[in-house]
């Protein structure tokens, strides 16, 4: 199983038990036509990109690929992928120099198994028109700004998935980063007027930066985005955790929905995000540089936060659940947050149910996740245990263990009290 792979080594811990949920893909099934291709081919596959039929499927054997030019997806259904399945073995690399390595432009293109490391802008960027895209067990290394982008002026790119991939940005990578927009302008996912992408089963690791500056979320939809799912995700010793929006108010007017009761085309610019779940996340945040917020909500409508756990030890000083702003009103329920969650500037939860403020003695050190609930602690049996809601959608945990009918708070399920006596 080729599964997750790429988590161990520079992606960091692996998320147990998900291969079931992050399958191995073959992108060749369904395809028009297959492209081989091989490391000499690296300054001819810009091209070869470009000039392909709908639906050509270009697989690449192992090696590294030094690009110099951006490669454009412009033709509806391209696929690319490694020939191993294994990110590991075919690198995209580019060099931190020219634009950004992969640009989506066209419905539904595939880019699976493989690495794409060293941009100079995004390591991936949706731009006009990049509908229904995915991005399927791949790993992310270091972007000098944002390891994925979605931007656009008139046909937004809705509808993608990224998932069972890695996020890091490693020592070389942070003397890298874009200095500007404040000192530190990268970040994991970042996408504007962006509308039901799914994020799911990823690890974020180490995006932040050592200059004084404060990199972007490791998932941040904002600018009227909308319908974002944000689940299954280990999120390790970044900046900032998750985002929807962001700020009081914009310049100008990011996306208007006709369809959204209440919300005229002005008053989305006081909209930093429409609708959305953020459920079954671990973020964890222990150095100290500059860890600012696990769950940020900034004039965020009608968000659903679910079964996440958020911990930072003293020296990271994170929030770990911020709501801001009149528009945030949150469903909020079964999160274990630490230190401590804040609601201001006239933001409220609409519903705020079995949340627990967790303490550090709760946690015992995990090879996987790096911490783990300790399930023989009192007050982790009395306060955590069985204490939940039942919440539709949050079925399956963090590891993709299914809940009971009395589920546990945060984002991973104990195991049952007779397994642990076995």
């Amino acid at each position: 199983n080729n599964n997750n792979n790429n988590n161990n080594g520079p992606g960091g811990p692996v998320i147990p038990e998900a291969s079931k949920l992050c399958p191995e893909l073959d992108v060749r099934e369904g395809s028009v036509q297959v492209e081989q291709i091989n490391p000499s081919q690296a300054s001819a596959l810009p091209g070869l990109i470009q000039s392909a039929v709908p639906g050509t499927a270009f697989i690449l054997s192992p090696g590294v690929y030094n690009l110099s030019a951006t490669l454009q997806f412009n033709t509806a259904g391209l696929r690319l992928a490694s020939s191993t399945g294994r990110p590991e073995d075919v690198i995209l690399d580019g060099n931190h120099q020219g634009g950004s390595i992969i640009q989506i432009s066209a419905v539904n293109v595939v880019i699976a198994n493989v690495t794409v490391r060293r941009s100079f802008y995004h390591l991936i960027h949706f731009v006009d028109g990049g509908v229904g895209g995915k991005v399927y067990n791949v790993q992310l290394e270091d972007g000098r700004q944002q390891f994925i982008k979605s931007s656009s002026f008139n046909t937004p790119s809705d509808n993608v998935e990224v998932a069972c991939s890695s996020f890091v940005l490693t020592a070389s990578g942070r003397a890298k980063v874009d200095p500007s927009g404040g000192g530190c302008y990268t970040g994991g996912i970042d996408a504007h007027k962006s509308r039901n992408w799914w994020v799911r089963d990823n690890v974020f690791k180490d995006i932040y930066c050592n200059n004084g500056g404060l990199a972007e979320h490791a998932v941040h939809f904002w600018n009227s985005s909308r319908d974002t799912l944000v689940e299954r995700n280990f999120i390790h010793n970044c900046a900032r955790g998750i985002g929807f929006g962001l700020g009081e108010t914009k310049d100008e007017i990011g996306r208007s929905y006709t369809d959204y009761p209440g919300v005229t085309t002005e008053a989305a610019k006081y909209v930093g995000h429409f609708g959305g779940v953020i459920r079954n996340n671990l973020i964890v945040a222990s150095t100290q540089n500059r860890f600012d917020t696990g769950i940020g909500l900034e004039q965020a409508i009608d968000a659903k936060v679910h079964h996440n756990t958020v911990y930072s030890t003293d020296a990271a000083t994170f929030a770990a659940l911020d709501i801001r702003f009149v528009n945030s009103n949150p469903d909020v329920a079964n999160n274990l947050l630490y230190p401590t969650s804040y609601t201001r500037g006239g933001g409220s939860p609409n519903t705020y149910l079995a949340n627990v403020i967790s303490k550090p003695e709760y946690f015992k050190s995990d090879p996987d996740l790096g911490i783990r609930l300790d399930p023989e602690h009192a007050e982790v049996i009395s306060k955590v245990r069985d204490q939940g809601v039942v919440v539709v959608g949050a079925e399956l945990d963090l590891e993709g263990k299914e809940r009971d009918a009395s589920p546990d708070i945060g984002a991973v399920e104990l195991p049952p009290q007779e397994e642990e006596k076995k």
